[in-house]
């Protein structure tokens, strides 16, 4: 008998197991990395979806900030009558008040129309937010000074909207006779101009802005 080919029989088993073996481990490694290489990608996955979360909860919770931030001043606004249809009764009410405490012998008003306020530089969309103006003219008959300065911070006090006082201009009633101690004769004569503001916002923006 050959020597080589006894030596040949007893190896022949023992390669097999090897490259079997080897096969094996291959097949093993190649696995492992696969499964590292899903297992990580997942991860990734799932790192990517919680970040994404996290911003939405992040700006949730901004956004949440900002709506309690200014819905007070919007509901502050609204009932000061800053926000919606004009009170104009409002106004004539404050005026007829005003006048019963201060007993002036003359007080004559006229409110002009509503007119919507153009905007310079287009800073507000006007479908949504839209400026109005309503323009009062009065004239009254003043024992002295301060019954005018009495009567501009009653109306700003007393009264809904926006207020400013565009012009003043106060003269003597009569240029002949001077200062009289009598409550049913002015001694000055104001005649003024004053300007309410309010906001239309929304749908009612965009229906005033159509039919304006």
């Amino acid at each position: 008998m050959n020597r080589f080919n006894i030596h040949w029989k007893m190896l022949r088993g023992a390669l097999l197991a090897l490259f079997l073996s080897l096969g094996i481990g291959v097949s093993m490694v190649l696995g492992s990395l696969f499964y590292v290489q899903k297992t990580e990608s997942k991860y990734l996955r799932q790192r990517a979806e919680l970040d994404g979360i996290a911003r939405l909860y992040r700006t949730a919770e901004n956004d949440r900030s900002l709506y309690s931030q200014y819905v007070t001043r919007y509901q502050d606004l609204e009932r000061q009558g800053v926000i919606g249809d004009e009170p104009r009764l409002n106004w004539v009410e404050a005026l007829e008040r005003i006048n019963q405490s201060l007993k002036l012998p003359v007080l004559r008003y006229e409110i002009q129309p509503q007119k919507p306020v153009s905007m310079q530089g287009n800073r507000y969309d006007t479908k949504i937010i839209r400026v109005y103006r309503s323009t009062m003219s009065f004239d009254a008959g003043l024992l002295h000074e301060g019954d005018l300065l009495v009567l501009l911070d009653e109306l700003r006090r007393q009264t809904s909207g926006r207020l400013e006082v565009r012009d003043c201009d106060i003269k003597f009633a009569s240029s002949t006779r001077g200062v009289v101690f009598n409550v049913r004769q002015p001694n000055l004569v104001a005649l003024c101009t004053v300007d309410w503001y309010t906001l239309k916002i929304g749908a009612n923006a965009a229906r005033n802005e159509q039919g304006s």
